[in-house]
């Protein structure tokens, strides 16, 4: 077992160490070579990252998917549940018409 964690790491010591940050030029290498003379589009930096056109939008989600759809739900049924149980508890006169009298 020591043997094969001895191979994995000898293997991975041997690989060659990238890293994500970009590498800076040497001062001899900025003093050999001049700014001006090397074009835009052959920069090392166009070389490294290359050109990429931005993310698509994600998509909508459905509307019975969103927090306001469900609210609005909601609002409409508490609604009509208030206005079923205050119907329904308040009292009414047997008639409304008990006490009107036209005389012609």
């Amino acid at each position: 077992m020591r043997a094969l964690v001895a191979a994995l790491v000898a293997v991975l010591l041997a690989l060659p160490c990238r890293s994500n940050a970009q590498e800076q030029p040497t001062e001899d290498a900025a003093a050999a070579e001049p700014a001006a003379e090397t074009p835009a589009a052959e920069s090392p930096a166009a070389e490294r990252e290359p050109a990429t056109e931005p993310w698509p939008a994600p998509p909508q989600p459905p509307v019975y998917e969103t927090w306001w759809f469900w609210t609005a739900i909601a609002a409409v049924v508490v609604g009509v549940t208030l206005a079923i149980v205050v119907g329904v508890t308040t009292e009414h006169p047997r008639s409304s018409r008990a006490g009107l009298v036209l005389a012609f």
